[in-house]
């Protein structure tokens, strides 16, 4: 994948991020930096590798996996991605997954990725799909809300 002049850093990143299978996982080497720092709820990693394991990972866990950007606004240096996930989640009875989120992705002067960072909700779309914790963290939320009488 070669740059292309009118295409920016965070174009080509997320075109390869909205692409990406289980087997097209080295394209993630080529727009990113090799000490890429990678951090989401539940991962914090550096290095091209570590990022390829989360990846290697998130496609094992999910099944019918897709990952589309809703929005973006990037400059020279970083930017900004709404995106959409969604899938089936292998080991916790194929059960549908949906989440929204945000990236903060930072870029070096050669355009690779130095740094992204997923922001996004786990408790709806993951814990309340595992028993026993799913009931907790939905009577947690009950308890938190607001409600027209309080």
């Amino acid at each position: 994948m070669q740059p292309n002049s009118s295409e920016s850093a965070g174009d080509r990143y997320l075109a390869v991020l909205e692409n990406l299978t289980a087997n097209t996982l080295d394209r993630l080497d080529l727009v990113t930096a090799s000490d890429v720092h990678f951090r989401d709820p539940f991962n914090d990693v550096r290095g091209r590798a570590a990022v390829r394991r989360v990846f290697e990972r998130m496609f094992d866990d999910v099944a019918d996996l897709r990952f589309r950007v809703v929005h973006a606004a990037c400059s020279s240096d970083q930017g900004l991605a709404l995106w959409h996930f969604s899938g089936r989640l292998r080991h916790v009875r194929n059960a549908p997954i949906e989440i929204d989120g945000v990236a903060h992705l930072c870029f070096n002067s050669d355009g690779a990725v130095t740094s992204h960072t997923d922001y996004w909700d786990p408790s709806g779309p993951v814990y309340a799909k595992v028993p026993i914790l799913g009931s907790l963290v939905r009577l947690a939320k009950r308890r938190l809300a607001v409600t027209a009488e309080r």
